[in-house]
């Protein structure tokens, strides 16, 4: 996840148990160790733009029976002179409900949404003040990516067995659902275009959806989002589903969706309508 603003990003390391904060603008790396033997595999990170923390995930994956854990890490640029230093501290750790695929993050509540592929299955709420879980909703199948749409104040979570994506208000917890592809396992949305994709690594295609909801008093909320177009990528499905908000993200200037096609060991570009 990246904080442009400061021009940092911070990667979790699956392999290494940790967390990488990178100045973007030297390519120089941070290393920030997370909680030692209690994060393992680390699989997610969002950022909370305005206060510039990341939320890490890590899903424990050495213990079955182990629950999984929101690392919270803040970093900072300081420049003297001719001479930059990026620093990255982390904060607390907060076990969450097991196997934590995927994060997103509220600025406005400083909430970070936790999706979680556990046997049960949820969307934990985690207020990043305070290091707690505030709400969790249930009911999910294996939920492997999550944004956060910040025109209508919800959290979009894909859910891959489900085929679909649920809409959740942090605030009140209530959900709904819209239908998208086959073993949909990927989702990212670009609030200024209204534009709205899933990658359904299952069926080896993406989702385009109409989702024009802007609020207002008169049409409070989203007014039957459904899916526009599918697009098929080409070959076969053959290698490990990618999951996670990752495997496809729309650059938001030119509203071009940018995928990861690991069966023709390719990136995708493909320009979406407004």
């Amino acid at each position: 996840a990246v904080i442009p603003r400061l021009g940092i990003a911070v990667i979790a390391n699956n392999g290494s148990n940790d967390a990488t904060a990178i100045d973007v603008t030297t390519s120089l790396p941070t290393p920030v160790p997370l909680c030692g033997a209690n994060c393992l595999n680390p699989t997610g990170v969002a950022f909370n733009q305005d206060t510039a923390t990341a939320a890490v995930t890590s899903t424990n994956s050495g213990n079955l029976f182990s629950t999984g854990t929101v690392s919270f890490v803040s970093v900072s640029r300081t420049t003297t002179g001719a001479s930059t230093t990026i620093t990255a501290a982390l904060g607390g750790s907060l076990s969450v409900d097991q196997d934590p695929v995927a994060v997103a993050v509220d600025p406005t509540l400083n909430f970070a949404a936790v999706a979680t592929a556990s046997s049960t299955s949820s969307l934990d709420i985690v207020d990043m003040a305070s290091e707690s879980i505030v709400g969790r909703v249930n009911g999910l199948a294996n939920p492997s990516g999550v944004v956060f749409d910040p025109v209508n104040q919800v959290f979009l979570t894909v859910n891959s067995l489900l085929n679909n994506i649920d809409i959740t208000d942090p605030g009140t917890l209530t959900t709904t659902t819209v239908s998208v592809g086959i073993a949909s396992t990927s989702v990212d949305y670009n609030f200024q275009t209204s534009s709205l994709v899933t990658l359904n690594a299952g069926s080896h295609t993406m989702s385009v959806l109409d989702y024009s909801c802007p609020p207002s008093i008169a049409v409070p909320a989203c007014t039957n989002p459904q899916v526009r177009a599918v697009i098929g990528l080409g070959g076969a499905q053959t290698s490990t589903f990618v999951l996670g908000p990752n495997a496809v993200s729309i650059d938001p200037k030119l509203n071009l969706a940018v995928l990861v096609d690991p069966d023709n060991n390719r990136i995708l570009l493909v320009p979406l309508p407004h």
